[in-house]
């Protein structure tokens, strides 16, 4: 499937969020069942949707469309792996606290986590900033291609690092209990 053509929409490595939810409605209101439309062309338009939402995937598919077969392996990017020096470590103390929370037994021992635990919030905090800056940055990047597999492939591989390290920033705190 092209997802780009499901959702009548220009293969890029960039896509307008306004526009693709705009599209999504508009096809929608004749392809869902409840509209009479049928659902595996339904649910074609939501997994199109999902593939062009996610700048990772968005950019694995625009790839596997343009250039079958191109590998996403690679060294990755300097900024990337400053990036994974702060976060790899922010990670690990949560878990570390994680650990530590679940441990306890008694209000006082909980209490006595509080103002670790509002320095973690923090500090995770500011990791998900810093992924988020990259992200953005990367999107940018992505506006400038030149239509080379390499670029592509490149960016498709830090994309998914990144959203990734997101979500693995955002469950650290729901597990914590500071998200």
């Amino acid at each position: 499937m092209d997802a780009f053509a499901e959702l009548g929409l220009p293969r890029s490595p960039v896509v307008d969020d306004a526009a693709l939810s705009r599209r999504f409605d508009e096809l929608s209101r004749t392809r869902h069942p409840d509209a009479g439309g049928e659902a595996s062309s339904f649910a074609r338009l939501a997994e199109a949707r999902r593939l062009l939402t996610s700048t990772a995937l968005r950019l694995r598919h625009l790839l596997e469309l343009e250039f079958p077969g191109t590998r996403l392996d690679g060294a990755l990017a300097p900024p990337l792996m400053d990036l994974f020096s702060i976060l790899g470590p922010a990670l690990q103390e949560a878990q570390d606290l994680e650990r530590r929370k679940a441990g306890t037994t008694s209000a006082l021992a909980r209490a006595l986590l509080a103002p670790g635990e509002m320095r973690q919030r923090e500090t995770l905090e500011a990791a998900a900033a810093a992924v988020s800056d990259r992200l953005d940055a990367l999107t940018e990047d992505c506006r400038t291609w030149d239509g080379s597999a390499a670029a592509l492939a490149a960016w498709a591989r830090e994309a998914a690092f990144l959203e990734k390290w997101q979500a693995q920033v955002r469950e650290a705190l729901l597990r914590l209990g500071l998200g």
